[in-house]
Formats: C-alpha cells, structure tokens, sequence
C-alpha cells in the first residue's frame, strides 16, 4: 500500500527526494568549504608575494638613496 501526500508524491519517493536534497545540500558545503579553503591559499600567497615586492622596492629605493649619496661626495670631492 503507497501513502500518497497531500501533493501526491508518494511517501517513499518523498523520502528518496529528501536524501536526495540533503546529499546534494552536504556536498555543496564540502565544494563551498574547498573553495573557501583555496581563496584563502591564495590570499596568503599573494599576501607572501606583495611583501617580498614591497621589500624589492625598499631595496631599490635604499640603493638609489645610497648612489644619490656616493655620486653627490664624488661630485664634491672633483670640485675641489
């Protein structure tokens, strides 16, 4: 004997649909908590990577600083 719903769906394949919902709403929380885990991979990564370019430029800026300061006592010293 099938128990019919008030819609019509009979009950156990109601109860299928409803495993059925709840596997495919557990696996959609398994792909989004993946992705979430792989931004933040990422955010790391490229936190990682503005920081070794930020320390490229310091760098860069120290050894112009420090050319500028050669290049002005040369200067002086030609001067004299």
């Amino acid at each position: 004997m099938t128990i019919l719903l008030k819609d019509e769906i009979p009950v156990t394949q109601h109860s299928r649909l409803a495993d059925n919902m709840q596997s495919m709403k557990s696996q959609s929380e398994r792909d989004f908590q993946a992705k979430d885990e792989q931004a933040e991979e990422m955010r790391i990564t490229l936190l990682k990577h503005v920081r070794y370019l930020e320390a490229e430029l310091e760098d860069g800026r120290k050894q112009r600083t420090a050319t500028a300061t050669v290049r002005k006592k040369v200067e002086e010293d030609l001067k004299r």
